[in-house]
């Protein structure tokens, strides 16, 4: 039943950790609308950028030991502990 699917926390779990180290998206492609400068780096109206999906579901700092398979790093206690934006397995933002 939905409910029961709803409660199977540990399942999310597997999922979401597969969905990390096997991102059905490899980047994504943003267009800037406006002039915007991050650490030093300048990002101009109209220019494309791309963002790799793959290389941030994979950094030892965000994921320690990235290549291991390790469900719990999805428990709700250590997703606390790490920024939304690590974990997008799908891209980010409107659609």
């Amino acid at each position: 039943s939905y409910e029961l699917a709803n409660e199977m926390t540990y399942m999310d779990q597997v999922i979401d950790e597969t969905l990390r180290i096997y991102p059905p998206i490899l980047r994504t492609d943003r267009v800037a609308n406006s002039n915007y400068e991050y650490e030093g780096m300048k990002i101009e109206n109209g220019q494309i950028w791309s963002a790799s999906i793959y290389a941030l579901h994979h950094d030892p700092d965000v994921y320690p030991d990235p290549e291991r398979f390790d469900p719990e790093r999805f428990s709700e206690a250590n997703r606390k502990s790490r920024p939304n934006e690590a974990f997008i397995p799908f891209g980010a933002g409107p659609r």
